[in-house]
């Protein structure tokens, strides 16, 4: 049969967590559609809604039509999985579905006037720190373990022993000093910029983005930070068969060298070894970085670290 105007074009719908709206956007998607329509002559049209990890974890959870999320936790990843969503491993992507990563810094103020150089400087009296809120927002969930974990680290470094009562220490009297809670890593980003705070806890790709735009901020990389994995995962509820290589198509394409570099541009550090040496010179080193892994992985993290004691020192301190 003869067929015209848009039964031509085949669509996929795309879910990522705020931090990814750009690089998506403006590189990723529309150098995947050329790829696409080079390698197979059919016109992709790429529909792409983003915000908080999650909230849209709980969109695609409640049915929206996401095929392919971008999420900034694994353990978001989990909950569409036990929505009974996915059945494809995205640990059997490459890098475990951790197409590219980041690390939690902190942000100041031009010339930094508050002299923060760690995470325990952000305790001191008198420092507004601001960050999301964790029950939207993954960044914050990965800016409380890097709080949390970092103590763990540094006192394990120094003494041998990781020392739990520091770390929730330290996380209460960070939270003592926060404020308001945005709904995602991009909306605290903006509160900053409108002059909230004197220090941000953010993805430094973030930071380093609005530094690049002409923001006169300070980025402190401390000593020891946790390194943040997102997760791509293919929701095979949404997929059916006719799109499931056009699906697994734009997932690999994540790891193609023109993704890579794309994310790269954007100051993610990338999973592919070769891009990621030409742009090392971005990056401050970590001393004593730590992942998920070293807190236990995601459950027990979010159970005991973000269920339990974040909360526990919200309750006491308000």
């Amino acid at each position: 049969g003869c067929r015209s105007g848009d039964d031509d074009v085949r669509t996929l719908t795309v879910y990522g967590f705020s931090i990814m709206e750009d690089a998506m956007r403006e590189d990723v998607v529309p150098s995947f559609q050329r790829y696409w329509e080079e390698r197979t002559g059919e016109e992709v049209r790429v529909i792409t809604s983003f915000a908080g990890s999650g909230s849209i974890t709980n969109l695609i959870v409640f049915g929206a039509p996401a095929q392919v999320a971008m999420v900034a936790t694994e353990l978001d990843a989990l909950a569409i999985k036990d929505a009974g969503m996915v059945s494809t491993d995205w640990n059997d992507f490459q890098n475990r579905g951790t197409f590219a990563h980041s690390v939690v810094s902190i942000v100041t103020r031009n010339g930094n006037p508050k002299g923060i150089r760690s995470f325990a400087d952000l305790a001191k009296e008198g420092v507004e720190v601001l960050y999301p809120d964790p029950t939207t927002s993954g960044g914050a969930q990965w800016s409380i373990l890097a709080l949390y974990g970092a103590a763990l680290r540094t006192s394990e470094a120094a003494t041998g022993i990781a020392d739990e009562g520091a770390a929730r220490e330290l996380l209460k009297r960070v939270t003592m000093n926060t404020g308001s809670l945005p709904e995602s890593a991009r909306r605290a980003l903006t509160q900053f910029g409108l002059g909230f705070g004197d220090a941000l806890l953010t993805y430094e790709n973030e930071a380093l983005l609005d530094i690049a735009r002409g923001k006169d901020y300070e980025i402190v990389i401390p000593e020891s930070t946790i390194k943040i994995e997102p997760k791509v995962v293919i929701v095979d509820r949404n997929v059916p068969e006719s799109e499931r290589e056009l699906v697994r198509s734009f997932v690999d394409y994540l790891w193609s060298d023109e993704a890579q570099e794309a994310l790269a541009r954007r100051h993610f550090r990338v999973a592919s070894e070769r891009i990621m040496g030409q742009y090392a010179h971005r990056y401050q080193q970590v001393e004593l970085p730590f992942t998920v892994g070293y807190l236990g992985g995601w459950e027990e993290a979010t159970s005991a670290i973000i269920d339990k004691t974040w909360r526990i020192v919200q309750r006491e301190i308000r």
